[in-house]
């Protein structure tokens, strides 16, 4: 009767014991599946960045090694931790630019100032991520402080904005005869079409808008604030 009871109880021990492990081999694929898609998430930060903030040769080879520690370190710990150069230091003053939460809440205001000196025109405004419009403060320079925009223009848009100034002059002075006859009309209106599809689009309205936004930066100082 012992040994019908003792087999009775071990295979559901033993079944037991497969599901815990089971389960805990789980848990770890799924805790391996979230480092490496840390890692990689690093790896793509550095490969972005790389060109903006120099990284030295001993932080770089050592970042693999450590990806794991500070892995746990961010998932346990909600500490401030720069979007842009990886760093939890109190290397420059803390600034939350936009509506992102988690590890891409904060950055350092020198490393975001730094990243807007080389981002994109479309970024300089607003987050890529959540989209969200950068609060600034404008401030006068000094005179002394006046500079000449650098607008960095290429070949390519110096031709555009001589195109955009010849068909704007063009619209401008064929209006009064635009009645004239149906030749006229319809000349008139495919300049108007044109202007419409490429002065007025998002491309040109952004370059535009970029240009004065030199302009203003050369004689006036920015900071971006903290999200409300």
């Amino acid at each position: 009767m012992e040994e019908e009871i003792r087999g009775a109880i071990l295979p559901n021990n033993s079944t037991t014991t497969t599901t815990n492990r089971s389960n805990s081999s789980s848990s770890i694929s799924n805790t391996s599946t979230r480092k490496l898609s840390y890692l990689s998430k690093v790896e793509s930060n550095i490969t972005i960045l790389s060109g903006i903030f120099p990284f030295s040769s001993q932080v770089t080879s050592s970042l693999s090694s450590s990806s794991l520690s500070s892995f746990d370190n961010i998932m346990t710990d909600h500490s401030k931790v720069c979007r842009y150069c990886l760093s939890d230091d109190e290397t420059s003053e803390w600034l939350a630019p936009c509506k992102c939460i988690g590890t891409m809440k904060w950055v350092h205001l020198s490393c975001f100032e730094q990243w807007l000196s080389f981002a994109p025109y479309a970024m300089k405004y607003s987050c890529a991520i959540c989209s969200y419009v950068y609060r600034r403060q404008w401030k006068l320079k000094s005179y002394k402080n006046w500079h000449w925009p650098q607008f960095h223009l290429r070949i390519t848009d110096l031709l555009g904005i001589y195109f955009d100034i010849t068909l704007t002059y063009r619209i401008y002075r064929y209006f009064p005869r635009c009645l004239d006859n149906r030749v006229t009309f319809f000349l008139y209106a495919s300049y108007l079409l044109l202007w419409k599809l490429v002065v007025l689009s998002r491309i040109r309205l952004n370059f535009y808008s970029n240009i004065v936004y030199d302009i203003i930066t050369s004689i006036c100082s920015s900071k971006v604030l903290d999200a409300l």
